[in-house]
């Protein structure tokens, strides 16, 4: 992500990264796609660099030379089946194991449930895993 000083610098910053490799994709933080629910928190920084594959990005200059970081997430997991995890909730009903994937936000709901804890407002749905965890 980056953090411009200002909306023109945002939109310069956008424009000399746009079409510039196919490692990646650019976004402004507004347009990102809905999938990645990556586009209303200022902290998200803009505009948004995406990989497209296992690639390490990263800013340098003649006087930063830090090798990549080895471990790498952050990764479109629509894209990148590297991306995908193993998840099992506390109270999984055994009897139906779930092996479908589901997104990550998807588990809000269930794992607030479970902890009996109030949430308000979020993208996540409890039906996607209704039947999965045991509802005592």
């Amino acid at each position: 992500m980056l953090y411009a000083k200002s909306e023109a610098d945002a939109e310069k910053a956008y424009n000399s990264l746009l079409g510039a490799s196919d490692t990646f994709e650019v976004f402004r933080r507004a347009k990102m796609p809905e999938h990645l629910h990556f586009d209303s928190n200022p902290r998200e920084g803009d505009p948004v660099v995406v990989p497209t594959g296992p690639f390490n990005i990263v800013a340098r200059s003649p006087a930063n030379l830090m090798k990549p970081n080895r471990g790498a997430h952050g990764y479109d997991p629509d894209t990148m089946p590297s991306m995908k995890a193993i998840f099992t909730p506390p109270g999984l009903n055994p009897r139906r194991r779930n092996r479908r994937a589901v997104r990550k936000h998807h588990l809000v709901p269930p794992d607030c449930r479970i902890l009996g804890l109030r949430i308000g407002p979020v993208d996540g749905q409890l039906r996607v895993l209704q039947g999965v965890v045991d509802e005592s």
